[in-house]
């Protein structure tokens, strides 16, 4: 499990295949720095939480969200709660949203609490299993502040869950204490947790349980629900596009997870502190420490790397696709090279403590 100290991150603009621009500088970014401070972005700032970011290779930080329990083994979702009947369900972001009928009662968020729904596990074309989920608690994450457009809101959840066969609540996610702990929806995609692929269907939800590498980079500000702005250039020749966030968050799990390869291999432990950020306009997090360059990242993995976080972890390159037996190297990462790929981390190396 994740526990965050403080949380900088790099993400860099761009589409999946950015190309590299020169001179950049930090002047560009200056004029976001006190409101990405102020709570903007997913910035802690104060007490013990001003630091580097925590990191480990779990993937989903709880008992949930595994391998079977994502994705296209889920079918439907027949929605039934103690305070809600015959409601028609969306999502908005991470907000949960609803109208019942026939009076078209207009109900979301907090709302939702203690209703209960079921969900359809396929074990195979004759057999299925039905668990009954409740929510028990639904809250704003309290670094988003409410705003109309909720695709800039983080909602969260403490979910439980019961099957016919055992009637005993349970919750959905638990923290490294064993104490029920809250999760963030993602819907629309689910993961492989052997790749580390993201597969798209409008079909799929992901409940992403606290502290796995899911929900941190959420929390980080990087919400695939939503959109930021990446700009080139400047002056008269400055020019500036909406971009998904969605490859961002995918970028930002093969950073945490130390997935060079973009294989879904981890190559990190738990304690490992990172400074990360990005360059777009306002930048999600940007660089509070003078580290050096770890890597640079896509949605695919790194595309160069100067200095393992974990050399005893890292065998020296990837596995050629055509021969298992050789490895190939990552191209090392120039300084200068600040806008290559969709994000970048440093990290607190031993002569830095």
């Amino acid at each position: 499990m994740w526990t965050t100290e403080r949380l900088g991150t790099l993400i860099f603009a761009g589409l999946l295949t950015v190309g590299c621009l020169e001179n950049s500088s930090e002047e560009a970014t200056a004029q976001y720095r006190a409101q990405i401070l102020s709570g903007n972005g997913g910035t802690w700032n104060g007490g013990t939480w001003n630091g580097g970011t925590w990191n480990g290779g779990t993937w989903n930080g709880g008992t949930w969200n595994g391998g079977t329990w994502n994705g296209g083994t889920w079918n439907g979702g027949t929605w039934n709660g103690s305070r809600i009947d015959n409601i028609t369900l969306s999502v908005e972001g991470s907000l949960l949203k609803g109208v019942i009928q026939p009076r078209n009662r207009v109900v979301q968020g907090a709302d939702f609490i203690g209703s209960t729904f079921q969900v359809y596990h396929v074990i195979s074309a004759t057999q299925k299993e039905k668990f009954t989920f409740r929510i028990d608690d639904v809250y704003l994450d309290s670094l988003t502040p409410a705003n109309s457009d909720h695709t800039k809101e983080t909602w969260r959840y403490r979910m439980s869950f019961r099957t016919d066969a055992d009637q005993t609540w349970r919750s959905v996610c638990y923290d490294e204490a064993g104490a029920p702990a809250d999760l963030v929806p993602i819907v629309g995609s689910y993961w492989n947790f052997e790749t580390g692929a993201r597969i798209d269907s409008p079909t799929a939800f992901t409940l992403a349980c606290k502290d796995g590498a899911l929900e941190k980079c959420v929390h980080l500000g990087y919400r695939p629900w939503g959109s930021q702005q990446s700009c080139r250039g400047s002056g008269w020749s400055r020019q500036c596009s909406t971009v998904q966030l969605k490859e961002y968050h995918q970028a930002c799990i093969r950073m945490l997870r130390a997935d060079y390869c973009g294989d879904g291999v981890t190559h990190t432990v738990d304690g490992t502190r990172l400074d990360v950020y990005d360059y777009l306009q306002p930048p999600v997090q940007l660089r509070e420490e003078n580290w050096d360059i770890e890597a640079r990242w896509t949605n695919e993995g790194a595309t160069c790397l100067s200095t393992p976080r974990h050399p005893e972890l890292w065998a020296g390159g990837c596995p050629d696709p055509n021969n298992p037996r050789r490895l190939n190297k990552l191209p090392k990462c120039s300084p200068y090279e600040s806008r290559c790929g969709m994000m970048v981390s440093t990290f607190d190396a031993p002569d830095h403590r």
